[in-house]
This record gives C-alpha cells, sequence and structure tokens, in this order.
C-alpha cells in the first residue's frame, strides 16, 4: 500500500473557470482511442520498393505488419477490384472497396490506407487495403503520417518538447508554441509540464474551453514515501485523479495495449464551472507507467473535441526512454 498521500496539489485545472463538483460522463468512452485510432506513415510506392531493394532484411523488419498509407500510379487492377498493381505492391481490396478500385485505370494516381505484409518464402509485398483515396496534395516531407480521415501531421515540422531532461519527448503543431504554458512556472501546479488551451489556438473561431496537460509525475518528488510494491502504480494513479478532481469514480476506466506495444490506462470524468449548470466539462486521463520511476500524464478537458487530431498524433509520437 501507499504509506502516504500525494503530498500536495499536483495541477489545478485551469481552463479559465474554477474546478467544481463532478457530473459524470460515460466512463468507458475515450476519445484518445489509440486502440481504435491508427496512424498510418506516408509513402510513395517507388521509396517504399527502393528500401527493400537496398536492404531487403532490414526493410521487411521495419515494414512487415506496419500501417502506411501508400501512393503510386496504377499498374493494373482485375476486372473484379479485388486486387490492384502498384508498381509490383499487390493490394488486396475487401467488397466494399471494390467498386471504388474500379473507377480507377491503369496509369492514374492513387493512395490506399493499409498494412503491409512480406511474404515468407515469395518476399512479395502486399497491402491490405482498409481505405482508397486520392493522392494527399502537399506533402512535403518523408516523416508524414495520416489517420484514415486523411489528417495529417508533418514531424519534421513539428517542435520536439522534452521533459525530465529529455526522459520523455512528444511533438506539436507549430502553432501550439503560442498557447504553452509551464506548469510549474506559471503556477499552475507541481508537476513538470506544459498546459495548451487549445481554444486559443491562432485561427481557432470557437471560445468554448479545450485544454491539453502533458505532465511527468515523478514519484520520488510527489510520493512523500516510497512504496512497499512496485505494482502499485494504479494506486498512484487513482490517487493522482482524485487529488486533481476531487472525486474518483471506477477506476480505471480502460485499460489497453495498442498496436504499436504500448500501454495505457485511462480514467474519464468531468468537473464543472461553479457558475454553470450542466454535466460539465469531460476529462480524460491517460497514464503510462515509467517502471517504478513515475508517470507520465496526458489530461484533456473539453466539451467539443476540436483538435483531437493533433492529440492522438502527439499521443502516439510521444516517447518515454527507459535505461
Amino acid at each position: 500500500m501507499i504509506k502516504k498521500k500525494i503530498t500536495a496539489l499536483i495541477l489545478s485545472i485551469c481552463v479559465c473557470f474554477s474546478l467544481c463538483g463532478a457530473g459524470w460522463f460515460d466512463q468507458t468512452k475515450v476519445v484518445i482511442d489509440m486502440e481504435n485510432n491508427v496512424i498510418y506513415k506516408y509513402y510513395t510506392a517507388d521509396d517504399l520498393i527502393l528500401e527493400f531493394s537496398n536492404n531487403f532484411k532490414a526493410a521487411k523488419e521495419q515494414y512487415n505488419d506496419a500501417y502506411i498509407l501508400l501512393s503510386g500510379k496504377v499498374e493494373n487492377i482485375e476486372k473484379n477490384g479485388k486486387y490492384i498493381s502498384i508498381t509490383g505492391i499487390e493490394c488486396s481490396c475487401d467488397k466494399d472497396l471494390r467498386s471504388t478500385a474500379l473507377t480507377y485505370q491503369k496509369g492514374n494516381s492513387i493512395a490506399l490506407f493499409g498494412q503491409i505484409s512480406i511474404g515468407t518464402f515469395d518476399k512479395k509485398i502486399r497491402l491490405k487495403t482498409e481505405k482508397i483515396i486520392r493522392v494527399p496534395a502537399g506533402v512535403k516531407s518523408k516523416d508524414t503520417w495520416f489517420l484514415l480521415d486523411g489528417t495529417s501531421f508533418d514531424k519534421v515540422n513539428a517542435k520536439k518538447v522534452l521533459l525530465d531532461n529529455g526522459k520523455v519527448e512528444y511533438y506539436i503543431p507549430p502553432s501550439w508554441k503560442t498557447v504553452e504554458h509551464d506548469i510549474k512556472e506559471e503556477e499552475l501546479g507541481l508537476l513538470e509540464g506544459y498546459q495548451y488551451v487549445l481554444n486559443q489556438v491562432p485561427g481557432s473561431s470557437y471560445s468554448t474551453p479545450e485544454s491539453l496537460f502533458v505532465c511527468y509525475f515523478d514519484n520520488k518528488l510527489h510520493l512523500s514515501d516510497y512504496l512497499n510494491d512496485s505494482g502499485e502504480t494504479e494506486l498512484i494513479e487513482k490517487a493522482i485523479v482524485k487529488n486533481i478532481l476531487g472525486n474518483v469514480g471506477k477506476f480505471p476506466s480502460k485499460e489497453v495495449k495498442t498496436y504499436y506495444s504500448k500501454e495505457y490506462t485511462y480514467y474519464s470524468g468531468a468537473f464543472k464551472n461553479a457558475f454553470e449548470t450542466g454535466t460539465g466539462y469531460h476529462t480524460e486521463f491517460l497514464f503510462q507507467a515509467d517502471g517504478e520511476e513515475g508517470i507520465v500524464m496526458i489530461v484533456y478537458v473539453y466539451k467539443e473535441t476540436k483538435h483531437i487530431s493533433d492529440i492522438l498524433f502527439l499521443t502516439r509520437f510521444l516517447e518515454l526512454k527507459t535505461e
């Protein structure tokens, strides 16, 4: 058991209103859903083929089972639309995609979301297609990523943010730097990390509060004593929620192991403005444990998920460097 409680209020959720009592949402629903929102890296067929030509073994290790958005020119389409060939890459289409496939002809440019597989014996590159779209315009770097809805993120031109002397790193859109607030320096709490006031991002046209907090909870700094058992991470996470919200429902709301081998614990709750009626603002916690050392924590406060795509990208590329 934890010998003593968290030492002080670690984070004051400040989104232009005061914290008050909770009004609970559906606790099983999470919007930072890293289990079902796959992120696809963009490749041209020519670039992918070149990588396999240069070092097949290394390329197979990197790309087998990877999710990608593949673009290129159609070489051949079977009459029933079941298969599309792009620069020697065989792309299979399920029945619901075949009518779309048949709208393309040899020589047309095309882009396909899907998952790569490499033949064990024939060494062929295959793509199990999930969606067919026109080739995205304006892709400027070879480190561009897409969600299935077409939203993109250029990791090369994104801003890298570091926590705990570089132990934690993540990426944000350049425009977020203008709404970034240092939690410690601006006395929003004791944790190392940042708040992003997303409804104030340049170009936003709405005033409803929407904020994201990315923090690192250091067990040695914020627990007044050590733990008897390193397996008590869940108790610490629950204590963090209680410390911030003042109330905790069923914990956790969800536990997820993602397709990219990260494990997260979620908690969904809410809090209300003291001057408002209704259910309040949805508050979603995402925790990633750092062994016995600490916990990476993302807190999303919202009524409308205007910036959820960028938050999904941020979460996907957040790296916790362990020794």
